[in-house]
């Protein structure tokens, strides 16, 4: 007969056994570790730091700051297995790490919550050496791999591009390479240009050499302290096990041999930089530096008033262009200038360090027949090269403009086409006109009027008088009674603006953005000033409209587009065709932002 206690006992113990490979099991599942490679680098090595977690990971791993190191990214791999039908998970993290300076660093333990608990890794540490320019090797004086540093110019002006070349000298066997530079305070830095494979001879040995191209333009004079490169190069090693000139040796190179990283730098270096000299600096001089040259062309020599000729100035050479402004041309002033944005070209070579070239384009628009000449182009720059200042020049030549030809069609003193006549010719134009009535129209032969409906006319006729006093009175009663006032109008202005802009965008807005469709929004945007301004829109000049919106709190930006309105559409009426739909666009886009800005500064 079993003993009850004894039996109590022993399921008991088998409880406690379970619970304890529980705890275990759980225990062993939720681990973290962190180990590094390699353990010692020089700087610019990239140190990979990998921590490998054990369980179910509940939140995202913070990475610690350490000072001195950066992380340059992350990577993580994971892995699931069923172990007796346990089911068991891991991920490894791996950091890539790099070292400010040389030292000993220590990545303190890393927490993470797995499995519900909080987790620990253990520390980590490696050790950072100063970096050489050289790799030794064993039997030997000369070096098996360095680094050498030299520049086109150690005089440089303020400016000037210098060619900056770094040279890897190697006669032993490197897989893989790559350089980290470090930018210099107060240049423009254009790297790795025209990378390049090579052979010298250093010391009567023959050396494999790989030259890295950089161009670097001082910013100003003084001694520029240019900082260390590090080349990181990967080395192959004859493994101690292989003997020399072992036939099996060279054939199975990979078999016999390991590879190591080692990193090597530069000399920290500087070069003395010169300022431009005040004496004989052109009074036009913006600050270019390089050695250009210029040209000019007209697309057109000969033209009729109205049209466009296209004006094209070109500026190239060895130097920098981007920060070339606006050309300052002046023309006679019945030349209307229309410049497009220019256009800068750039490339750095090893040959011509940095080679640029801007295009500028101009609408010249003649407004008056005759030979307008156009001058000539002047450009002053600072050649490096003579260490002087020179003006470039170009020879723009004269445009012959013919008049226009005259416009055969009946035009009467009110008409739009007459809106440009001086007061003589409109008062000659009106008394022609009249004589022409006069002398042609004959009330009997033109309408067959005779005695007897001839008491009709005269009867309508004293009736005028009345009727066009009627008409007065009618108008005053009207203007008093339903037409708006100067603050209706005012008040009022954006809500008929769009309504007028509904019916223009029915109009024009489904075909082609045309010349018409243009002049005729510009017209509803007049409208808008002078219901705004209480006068009449259609009368405004743009001289006009620019004093409106200097004297208004506007922003500038929005001041510039209201007299670049007015340019622009100058612009379309002296040159058809110029414009294309996408100006067109923009040009409507600035009145609708301008007519936004001027309602909320006028209520």
């Amino acid at each position: 007969m079993e003993n009850p206690s004894m039996k109590q006992y022993l399921k008991n113990s088998i409880l406690l056994l379970i619970l304890a490979l529980g705890i275990s099991d759980r225990a062993n599942a939720a681990n973290l570790q962190a180990s590094i490679s390699p353990s010692e680098g020089d700087v610019g090595t990239t140190f990979q730091l990998t921590l490998q977690v054990q369980g179910e990971l509940n939140e995202e791993i913070e990475f610690p700051k350490v000072p001195g190191l950066t992380l340059l990214g992350t990577s993580h791999s994971s892995q699931i297995s069923y172990i007796n039908g346990r089911r068991t998970s891991s991920i490894a993290f791996i950091y890539s790490l790099k070292a400010e300076g040389p030292g000993d660093y220590t990545v303190p333990p890393i927490e993470a919550k797995i499995n519900g608990s909080t987790q620990r890794s253990n520390a980590t540490k490696f050790t950072v050496e100063k970096p050489s320019d050289h790799v030794k090797v064993k039997g030997s004086n000369l070096p098996g791999a360095f680094v050498q540093r030299n520049y086109s110019s150690r005089k440089p002006f303020v400016g000037e591009a210098v060619l900056r070349t770094t040279k890897l000298f190697f006669r032993i066997k490197v897989v893989e390479e790559n350089r980290s530079i470090s930018k210099t305070d107060h240049t423009r830095f254009f790297s790795d240009i025209d990378k390049e494979m090579g052979q010298e001879t250093f010391s009567g040995q023959r050396f494999s050499v790989l030259s890295y191209n950089d161009v670097i333009v001082p910013g100003r004079s003084g001694t520029l302290n240019i900082p260390s490169d590090y080349v990181s190069i990967g080395i192959q090693l004859q493994s101690s096990r292989r003997s020399r000139g072992s036939f099996f040796g060279e054939l199975f190179d990979d078999a016999f041999s390991q590879r190591t990283t080692k990193t090597l730098s530069t000399k920290e270096d500087s070069i003395e930089v010169q300022s431009l000299p005040s004496q004989g600096k052109p009074s036009k001089f913006s600050g270019l530096v390089g050695s250009f040259k210029t040209t000019a062309d007209l697309s057109i020599r000969e033209l009729k008033q109205g049209e466009t000729a296209t004006l094209t100035i070109e500026v190239e050479g060895r130097g920098l262009l981007d920060t070339m402004g606006a050309l300052p041309l002046v023309f006679d002033e019945n030349i209307k200038i229309y410049p497009d944005k220019p256009v800068n070209e750039e490339k750095v070579t090893k040959q011509q360090g940095i080679w640029s070239k801007r295009v500028y384009k101009f609408a010249l628009v003649p407004n008056q027949a005759g030979e307008l000449d156009l001058g000539t182009f002047e450009l002053p720059v600072f050649n490096p090269d003579k260490e002087s200042y020179e003006v470039l020049k170009a020879d723009l030549g004269t445009l012959q403009v013919m008049a226009a030809p005259e416009v055969s069609k009946v035009v009467t003193p009110n008409s739009p086409e007459r809106s440009g006549l001086d007061k003589t010719e409109v008062e000659s134009l009106t008394r022609d006109f009249l004589v022409d009535i006069h002398r042609n129209f004959d009330i009997e032969t033109q309408t067959g009027l005779n005695s007897t409906n001839r008491t009709w006319l005269y009867t309508i006729a004293g009736l005028a008088p009345f009727l066009f006093c009627l008409n007065l009175l009618m108008h005053g009663f009207l203007s008093r009674s339903g037409q708006p006032n100067a603050k209706q109008r005012r008040s009022s202005a954006l809500r008929y603006f769009n309504l007028d802009k509904q019916n223009w965008e029915a109009k024009w807005l489904q075909t082609d953005l045309s010349t018409e469709a243009i002049e005729s929004y510009y017209r509803i945007y007049k409208d808008f000033l002078g219901n705004k301004f209480n006068t009449n829109g259609s009368a405004l000049t743009g001289r006009e409209i620019e004093r409106i919106c200097d004297s208004l709190a506007l922003s500038e930006d929005q001041k510039s587009n209201a007299k670049e309105i007015v340019k622009s559409m100058d612009q379309l009426a002296f040159s058809d065709g110029l414009f294309s739909a996408e100006q067109g666009l923009k040009l409507i886009s600035k009145m609708d932002a301008l007519i936004s800005e001027i309602d909320r500064h006028v209520p």
